[in-house]
């Protein structure tokens, strides 16, 4: 009991030091202003909208109607949820006294705070709280995650990343150490559905190595009993089937968009090859941020592997204790590591054209984050062996020598040149990149916020090809225009006023007229009289795609909101199913443990 009590106080403790650690560290990004990072206007003016949309009484925002400067956009029938319900979260619990622009910056600082801790339960499942303290540490001070994902671009998926990887991580490894897996099968169900709403891009790019890392689980273990794999996979499943209402939706809605330059131009993978970093549509600076971190990543792989190597050379002595975990384990994260090089390269060129959905990951520097973990682990394993090591010093005075034969020599220096030059770049790079107000021009950022507009992503289809979306959003009409038939405009014929779940539209003419309001048509408008409950039929300007109404003549008052389409139904019908399988794991679950309790001893 007085162990078991020690353990929690030691591990509450250095849960609290990497709190503190994180907070120290990730203070730039709030001094210097979140906004000011290449993500963070982005997630300024969404979570805006979004917040506003729930605080005026929206359960699930899909459609942002302030975006594109009043033009509205379908981001959230595609765009993630969950980063943004937590800042709504923040921003609520803070009693919305904070300025804006501080709750991304505290969002980010959170995820930064949760990855630390999320490492250090894998590696301390791994190694030992001793292990674990250390690595977390250096986990929250990786150079590509800390000075580019956090400080440059401000980057909330991929801080997600990096904290619901070696979350997943460590739930998969105590699945397989458990006598019951229910527990783990509700939680790794629970975290892998997040993970999905978090980053899509990420969870394409990750989902292999999650099914990889499980099958070698399954293979490291004497008795490779399947119902532990089964569990994972199911896990894999029900958390895939619980995102279903974002994912499943986002997927059927994708025809509704004009999604062509999210896989071209800027975004096409080719333009981001490990050290092909040439194209003409790559701008300079990011051109500068992607080599440092390849530049970064490389050195970072040779100090995985010199790592590799060293922890290889255990003395006879250590075997026994490391021989559950080490030995396969290493050598699961060096092939990790050259497969995420590989996908990084120029030579995976075939497998980004060809394999479907790849594409969707955008960018193959976002591979690096594997590195990362393998750098982590081994490090934690050299530490742990370099604990071992002095141990076994004491208890066996006599094996002194053959003990330090096996840990001295050039693989024992070369580790540890490595890893001390690493940490020495990655020092420069922290610095490097360090948040500073003026990194991007403040007129340009001021008018992003100002419109609602960042680049023109998640405009819907229904527009001509060679309309001019940028003059389009910059110069926008009224929001309700009436035309006559002869196609003059009607002055004084349509007011509006703002509604929770849309817009409320007073019209008179005194003949049949088009209605032209300013949102872009997608197909959940819809638009009924309120006074006598009939649905107007709506269409689109082919040239621009805003929505258009006929309207008879008269007098009538029309709600236009958004209906719930077939596609949201669909995905919140395998969501709702997802959802009865975790009463059932949790039933199960205490239907293990109380006839564990009560077998006979």
């Amino acid at each position: 009991m007085n162990e078991q009590h020690f353990q929690n106080n030691t591990c509450g403790a250095h849960l609290l030091i990497l709190s503190l650690f994180c907070t120290f560290i990730g203070l730039p990004v709030l001094v210097g202003g979140f906004e000011n990072t290449l993500d963070g206007t982005y997630v300024l003016m969404a979570f805006k909208n979004f917040s506003g949309q729930i605080y005026a009484g929206e359960s699930y925002p899909r459609w942002l109607y302030g975006f594109y400067n009043g033009h509205g956009a379908p981001m959230f029938y595609y765009y993630p949820p969950f980063l943004y319900y937590l800042q709504t979260l923040i921003d609520t619990l803070t009693f919305r006294i904070l300025p804006d622009p501080l709750i991304p910056g505290l969002t980010a600082l959170l995820l930064h705070i949760s990855a630390a801790w999320c490492c250090y339960l894998w590696i301390r499942d791994c190694f030992g709280a001793k292990s674990a303290l250390i690595a977390a540490l250096l986990y929250s001070a990786l150079p590509v995650h800390l000075a580019i994902d956090l400080y440059y671009k401000g980057a909330m998926t991929d801080l997600a990343a990096y904290t619901f990887l070696p979350l997943m991580i460590f739930l998969i490894r105590r699945m397989f150490r458990a006598s019951s897996s229910y527990a783990g099968f509700i939680a790794l169900s629970l975290s892998y559905a997040l993970f999905i709403t978090s980053t899509v891009p990420m969870t394409l790019a990750y989902s292999p190595l999650l099914l990889l890392y499980a099958i070698h689980m399954h293979f490291a273990q004497k008795q490779r009993r399947r119902q532990p794999l089964l569990m994972v996979s199911g896990a894999f499943i029900t958390g895939f089937g619980l995102a279903g209402a974002h994912i499943i939706t986002a997927y059927l809605m994708t025809p509704f968009i004009d999604a062509g330059e999210f896989w071209s131009g800027y975004f096409d993978p080719k333009n981001w090859f490990l050290c092909l970093i040439h194209c003409d549509s790559v701008p300079q600076n990011q051109r500068v941020m992607v080599l440092e971190l390849y530049r970064i990543t490389l050195i970072q792989c040779a100090a995985i592997l010199f790592l590799f190597l060293y922890t290889r050379r255990r003395p006879p002595v250590l075997l026994q204790e490391q021989k559950n975990f080490s030995g396969t384990e290493s050598l699961f994260w060096l092939f990790c590591t050259a497969g995420a090089l590989f996908m990084m390269s120029a030579f995976s060129g075939i497998l980004w054209e060809y394999l479907p959905l790849l594409d969707r990951i955008q960018f193959p520097w976002r591979f690096s984050i594997v590195t990362g973990l393998a750098f982590i682990f081994l490090i934690s394993m050299l530490i742990r062996q370099h604990e071992t090591t002095r141990g076994e010093e004491k208890k066996h005075p006599d094996e002194k020598g053959k003990i330090r034969l096996h840990t001295a020599g050039l693989a024992g220096e070369l580790a540890w040149g490595s890893v001390l030059f690493f940490l020495a770049a990655s020092a420069i790079t922290i610095f490097t990149f360090l948040p500073r107000q003026g990194q991007f021009p403040e007129q340009m950022l001021r008018t992003r916020l100002e419109q609602n507009y960042y680049f023109s992503v998640y405009i819907p289809f229904a527009r001509a090809p060679d309309i001019d979306i940028d003059a389009l959003i910059k110069n926008p009409a009224a929001f309700v225009t009436v035309y006559s038939q002869s196609g003059q405009i009607l002055p004084d014929a349509a007011t509006f006023q703002e509604m929770p779940y849309g817009k409320r539209l007073m019209i008179q003419t005194h003949e049949p007229a088009t209605v032209k309001i300013r949102q872009f048509y997608y197909p959940s408008w819809r638009a009924q009289s309120a006074m006598t409950g009939f649905t107007y039929s709506l269409g689109y300007d082919k040239k621009d795609g805003l929505i258009r109404l006929d309207f008879p003549g008269g007098t009538d008052t029309i709600v236009l909101t958004h209906k719930t389409t077939t596609q949201e139904k669909i995905g919140w019908g395998v969501s709702l199913l997802s959802l009865l399988i975790l009463p059932g794991a949790a039933t199960a679950a205490r239907i293990k443990a109380r006839n564990r309790k009560n077998a006979p001893t």
